[in-house]
């Protein structure tokens, strides 16, 4: 009966965060805000002379009134801030929410650097390092960004390019870090299940980087 009467009371507690949540998301006339604080968009219409459909910014405030604007950041090619504008909902299309875009399991940030790769490199023509830049200048907007989140994305994207055999020589000195031993028992508390495909992704770029890393420091 108590145990009952608990779960019941958590239930209500949990419906009224929910129902809170919903409240502050909604804009002067009743509506749902489209997007909110940190989610990751593209833009779909030229709004500024600075600005072009294609790029990708993130939202750093929401505006209710006096009606539905958003103040985005806009990210270069690197994904470092390039500028500041306020645009209305209907100038972007959501890239990926906050969740999505920062802290993923291993298997989704794999698929989330080849959707980057797609997205930054085929359709808008970036550069293979611009784009890895980008993709990695998102995830760093977290407060939750941790060096296996780091090193999740420069696996997945090295073997992206190795598939692809596109040379990425670049990223052999952080890669050298990241896959150290030191940081196993980091890697193995964050990724918990993840962690033996991770690691066998990691078994196989340490042979690659020790057999072709000719001037590269080897690792252990």
């Amino acid at each position: 009966m108590n145990g009952l009467t608990v779960k019941k009371k958590r239930s209500f507690k949990q419906c009224s965060e929910n129902l809170g949540c919903c409240l502050n998301r909604l804009n002067a006339t009743g509506e749902i805000m489209k997007f909110k604080e940190y989610d990751v968009v593209r833009i779909v219409k030229e709004h500024e002379s600075d600005i072009t459909c294609g790029e990708i910014g993130t939202v750093l405030m929401a505006f209710k009134e006096p009606q539905e604007a958003y103040e985005v950041e806009i990210l270069d090619k690197a994904g470092t801030p390039k500028m500041q504008c306020t645009l209305p909902p209907d100038a972007l299309e959501l890239w990926r929410t906050l969740e999505e875009a920062m802290i993923m399991p291993y298997d989704e940030r794999k698929q989330a650097v080849q959707e980057d790769f797609g997205a930054f490199h085929i359709d808008m023509g970036y550069s293979i390092k611009d784009t890895f830049y980008a993709s990695i200048g998102e995830a760093e907007y977290s407060s939750l960004y941790t060096k296996t989140d780091e090193c999740c994305i420069y696996v997945a994207f090295f073997l992206l390019l190795i598939r692809r055999r596109i040379d990425c020589t670049f990223l052999y000195p952080a890669l050298v870090e990241l896959v150290s031993d030191v940081h196993v028992p980091e890697y193995q508390q964050e990724l918990g299940a993840e962690y033996l495909d991770f690691q066998k992704d990691v078994a196989y770029i340490k042979t690659l980087l020790n057999q072709g890393s000719a001037g590269q420091s080897s690792i252990e």
